[in-house]
């Protein structure tokens, strides 16, 4: 065999070892890209809404109420003399979805909240209620007593800093009003009064924007939003024949030589193709060399 192709066969053959061994980690590295997205029970849950970031989680699993540091979880202790934004995220997995979830619209509301978001089917369902902060002690243990908590994670984000922010800009903003006010009623030319009118109503503008701003930060601050996934108990649970998982292996080995030999490729393929100039040039130098040295 031509030592050209014996080199290509051995190089096809390791990198498809290659993705046999790597492609393991190719896929746990993309699923913990996903943690955020995905709460993971028995037969799996929906994406849970985008968080944002946090500046302390607490992960509860196992007995209700207790963190993974075995100490309870109390969202008070969030707030004191700080405006402090809670997300809760909490897979349940129960009977019956949809009286579940009506179960959950209905605590909502009980206490004062409302159902921002709702999709349910048979099998599963995905609802953010928004929860005043103050009641939020009380809809916690609630929530639990609907299913089996598979998972529960809250998040929460200090606020404080951007509102002070906020209203020294508001503040700031409300003072230029109040100036260009006196400017209008001091003007004594149109060009003068029309220059002031449009200063006024771009700053109006802002004052406006950083109130709708306000808002919506004193909105998250005042009600905590809680990602409630529902699944049914025992769906997305049936074990797998033998040869379901030898063929899903296979096609996640395939997957992974696929993966390797490209990413592969492309990285040998700068340092190739400076060996093949290289090759290139050395035989035409010897070529020159041997002309030279015939009569």
């Amino acid at each position: 065999m031509n030592k050209r192709y014996l080199v290509a066969v051995l190089i096809f053959l390791t990198l498809i070892v290659a993705g046999y061994i790597y492609y393991p980690k190719i896929e746990r590295e993309f699923q913990g890209g996903r943690t955020r997205e995905m709460l993971k029970g028995k037969g799996g849950y929906g994406p849970v809404a985008p968080q944002p970031e946090t500046v302390r989680t607490t992960a509860i699993a196992g007995e209700y109420g207790k963190s993974s540091a075995g100490t309870d979880f109390i969202p008070g202790t969030f707030e004191v003399g700080r405006d402090i934004s809670i997300t809760v995220s909490m897979a349940l997995e129960v009977e019956d979805v949809r009286n579940a979830a009506n179960k959950v619209a209905q605590l909502t509301y009980s206490l004062g909240g409302y159902v921002k978001h709702s999709s349910v089917t048979k099998d599963g369902g995905y609802l953010t209620i928004k929860i005043p902060k103050s009641n939020l002690d009380d809809a916690l243990p609630q929530l639990r007593s609907l299913g089996e908590v598979k998972l529960e994670e809250i998040n929460t984000v200090d606020l404080t800093d951007a509102l002070v922010d906020l209203e020294a800009r508001l503040r700031n903003a409300r003072a230029e009003e109040q100036r260009l006010l006196d400017l209008l009623n001091k003007a004594e030319n149109v060009r003068d009064i029309l220059e002031i009118e449009d200063r006024l109503s771009a700053v109006r503008e802002r004052i406006e924007r950083l109130e709708a701003i306000r808002e919506s930060m004193r909105n998250r601050v005042d009600y905590a939003t809680v990602n409630v996934n529902l699944q049914k108990r025992g769906a997305g649970t049936t074990e797998k024949s033998f040869w379901d998982k030898v063929i899903e292996d296979a096609g996640r080995a395939l997957m992974g030589s696929i993966y390797i030999l490209v990413v592969g490729t492309a990285f040998l393929a700068i340092p190739l193709l400076v060996a093949s100039l290289a090759w290139i040039g050395y035989r035409r130098l010897r070529s020159h060399s041997d002309q030279a040295k015939s009569p």
